[in-house]
């Protein structure tokens, strides 16, 4: 093989690498949850936590966009927001457009719906009780369900939002923060010390039916810890 072959040879795999290698790191974190935080504190609303960023969920979130498939995984008790991009702009960027489309779904968005239908992305982006959330990025030279060399972003975040019949954040409290938490620039930080009470009457026939645990967990720890035994 001719020396010009293998240079070139070389050339495009380096070229290859560089379309699918993942470019994530510590700036693309501290990007995505300003990114994150600055939604959250612009909604105006109380008792909204300020999200930290946490590098299991990252992890989490690594192992599902090398997947390279646009679909959600749905694990119980954690959100997930998810998009992709064919264009060759900055991470930075690719980032704030892929935000703003799920914020942009705020114009489908209308207090009080049972469910979060077309606003999903847009009503876990600024969920109240979320703490966490850790991100990925991976450039997947074919995205199934999505298009080819497509930037795909995975973000998950736990406590997991968009809970059935319930609004994303109060625009009235009592307080501006929870019990134990501290309002710093419009957000909420620190552990809320969340009372051993039930909020729900039903606390008592949902567990029978198993509702502690499984699919409705994330629903009967906020509303039925006393009967769950979660405090």
């Amino acid at each position: 093989m001719k020396q010009e072959t293998v240079l070139s040879l070389v050339l495009v795999a380096a070229c290859i690498i560089s379309v699918t290698q993942a470019e994530w790191n510590q700036a693309a974190r501290d990007h995505i949850l300003k990114v994150h935080n600055d939604y959250r504190r612009n909604e105006g609303g109380c008792q909204i936590n300020e999200l930290v960023y946490d590098m299991d969920l990252e992890a989490q979130a690594k192992t599902w966009a090398l997947g390279c498939v646009f679909e959600h995984e749905l694990i119980t008790g954690r959100g997930e927001n998810l998009a992709y991009d064919t264009s060759k702009f900055a991470e930075e960027k690719l980032i704030d457009d892929s935000a703003q489309r799920w914020f942009d779904e705020k114009k489908d968005f209308s207090r009080g719906m049972e469910q979060c239908g077309k606003t999903c992305h847009y009503t876990q982006l600024v969920w109240d009780k979320t703490e966490k959330v850790g991100c990925y990025s991976y450039r997947c030279p074919s995205l199934k369900y999505g298009s080819r060399n497509a930037w795909y972003l995975v973000c998950f975040y736990t406590p997991g939002g968009n809970m059935m019949g319930q609004d994303p954040y109060q625009t009235q409290c009592d307080a501006p923060c929870r019990n134990g938490q501290t309002l710093v620039n419009g957000l909420c930080q620190g552990q809320a010390i969340i009372p051993c009470v039930d909020v729900e009457a039903h606390c008592d026939y949902w567990k029978g039916m198993g509702f502690c645990t499984g699919e409705y967990a994330p629903f009967m720890a906020e509303n039925c810890r006393k009967t769950c035994s979660l405090c």
